[in-house]
């Protein structure tokens, strides 16, 4: 799973600059649909962005994505994040909200994390992921991926 940190303060310039590349017809960006030439465009856009790529990977087979969502909810938590938003899908939705709470009541934490999961078309700066994990997987794409990989 990818994520990408955008300051609360950037987030309205950042989606305006994606909501830019859109070709005519587009709702929303998605390396897997695009051009080649799109897709080294848009991997290009990420990398001169120079917002924070993390990668999150889990060696564990069992519950893989359960391991990474509460892993990125912690460091949500430990780094101060005021929003996390994941891409709506309905067959993980429930269990990812059900591990976020369970992570914003542990310990001495406030629950002061925003928490949504939401439509990609819906909100651009979840085609930031997007491109960065198609960077991370793609055979396709050969250039630099200077992202920090986080083991859950």
């Amino acid at each position: 799973m990818a994520a990408v940190h955008v300051e609360p303060t950037d987030a309205a310039s950042v989606r305006k600059q994606l909501r830019g590349l859109l070709l005519g017809g587009q709702s929303r960006l998605h390396m897997a649909k695009e051009s080649r030439r799109r897709q080294r465009l848009l991997a290009s856009f990420l990398l001169d962005s120079g917002l924070p790529v993390f990668l999150y990977r889990c060696s564990s087979q069992v519950r893989p994505r359960d391991a990474i969502v509460r892993r990125l909810a912690m460091d949500a938590y430990t780094f101060g994040a005021a929003r996390l938003v994941l891409e709506q899908d309905a067959t993980t939705s429930e269990s990812d909200a059900r591990i976020i709470y369970d992570v914003a009541h542990s310990g001495n934490r406030t629950p002061s994390l925003r928490y949504e999961h939401l439509p990609a078309r819906s909100e651009p700066l979840l085609w930031l992921p997007d491109m960065a994990a198609w960077m991370w997987n793609s055979s396709k794409y050969r250039g630099p991926t200077p992202f920090e990989i986080v083991w859950a």
